[in-house]
């Protein structure tokens, strides 16, 4: 009887294990198999054991890798849609015919630029803020889920968990400002806090006001709550709440016409002046990433997050936040700054009260309704 031996090698594929649960289970099956000439018959392979990633490892690493890799795609994003705003090219050269490469060069300029450190800076907080602002807005993915079953953080108080992050940016705008030593950016720092308290109230609010429609701070179940209608589509309420958050997105993020902390025509940079090379450019990815990461938030809470027809949930997810965040550019280059005076006016005369009197009507709702 003769026989023949056939090496091979084959991948167990990705499977759904449980709730909450995504296993990647890579199974390397290494060896031969021994086939009859005569009969056909073949023997059973020598596995070895397959290699399994649980979720507690593979949710961080695919949230890393998402808000990581979305940043130079949003850099991108913004560009062309300015460029087509007022009428321009935009990145067109490096990586012809449409400047594919250009983010490339972006970044390996930044990396190639010398760290320049001022002579009378405070070095700890100098160097500090870049990092800390960067890793606050990826941290700011934590909370927000990607589909029904990918998600770092799903507690009952994740929507305050993103309150508490976004608390952090201005902080380190006011470490950048007064670590850098130096005028513009102390007044770039000092206007940063103030828009801070200005629209730090609307902001909260107008994202309570799902949570308190639904009776839960849990993003993942405020999701849920929308799979048949979504909170934007909400009577008087949904749309107050919505224009409500934009607004505090648009002051968090340092968005015109929200961007007076930065007011390159009066303070050359904002607080980064003074920053070069891989530290300057930390400070506008994050501020990328942390745009986007508000963008899934305003998904998550007033469309539905994952919820659509006939792509996957991950998929609903990723267009809602690059339909929301193309919505934002679009806004930041149609309109001007305000100055000083009017931003904080239109917080504490206009915003802040029309976020306490949704905030009581969806209040009132809800107990009428329970």
């Amino acid at each position: 009887m003769g026989a023949r031996a056939v090496g091979f090698f084959s991948i167990v594929d990705v499977e759904r294990e449980g709730y909450g649960s995504l296993i990647f289970k890579i199974g390397i099956t290494l060896g031969f198999k021994i086939v009859d000439v005569e009969t056909g018959k073949k023997n059973t392979p020598l596995k070895y054991p397959s290699m399994t990633i649980p979720n507690y490892i593979f949710n961080p690493v695919l949230f890393l890798l998402v808000a990581l890799l979305v940043g130079p795609v949003l850099v991108y994003l913004e560009r062309k849609i300015a460029a087509r705003l007022q009428n321009r090219i935009g990145p067109y050269y490096v990586g012809r015919p449409h400047g594919w490469l250009q983010i490339v060069a972006d970044g390996l300029k930044l990396l190639s630029k010398e760290d320049i450190v001022p002579k009378d800076a405070d070095k700890l907080l100098f160097n500090l803020a870049p990092l800390l602002f960067a890793s606050a807005a990826i941290w700011a993915f934590a909370p927000i889920p990607l589909d029904e079953k990918i998600y770092i953080i799903n507690t009952d108080w994740s929507l305050i968990l993103v309150f508490a992050i976004a608390s952090i940016e201005p902080i380190t705008a006011i470490m950048a400002g007064w670590g850098s030593s130096s005028k513009y950016p102390i007044i770039s720092s000092l206007r940063a806090l103030g828009q801070m308290v200005s629209y730090e109230i609307p902001f909260v609010l107008g994202a309570l006001t799902p949570a308190v429609f639904y009776g839960t701070l849990n993003i993942y179940e405020i999701i849920k709550f929308q799979e048949d209608l979504w909170f934007a589509f909400i009577p008087v309420i949904g749309q107050i709440s919505l224009l409500l958050t934009l607004f505090g997105l648009f002051a968090e993020t340092n968005r015109a016409p929200l961007d007076i902390a930065e007011a390159e025509s009066e303070l050359v940079s904002g607080f980064n002046v003074e920053y070069s090379g891989i530290k300057f450019g930390l400070f506008y990815l994050g501020e990328w990433i942390y745009l986007f990461a508000g963008s899934l938030l305003v998904s998550a809470l007033f469309f539905g997050g994952w919820h659509g027809p006939l792509l996957p949930g991950i998929a609903w997810t990723l267009i809602k936040g690059f339909i929301l965040f193309s919505i934002i550019v679009f806004l930041r280059w149609t309109f001007l700054r305000l100055r000083l005076d009017q931003m904080t006016s239109l917080s504490w005369k206009v915003l802040v009260p029309l976020s306490i009197f949704n905030f009581l009507l969806a209040s009132g709702y809800k107990v009428l309704v329970s």
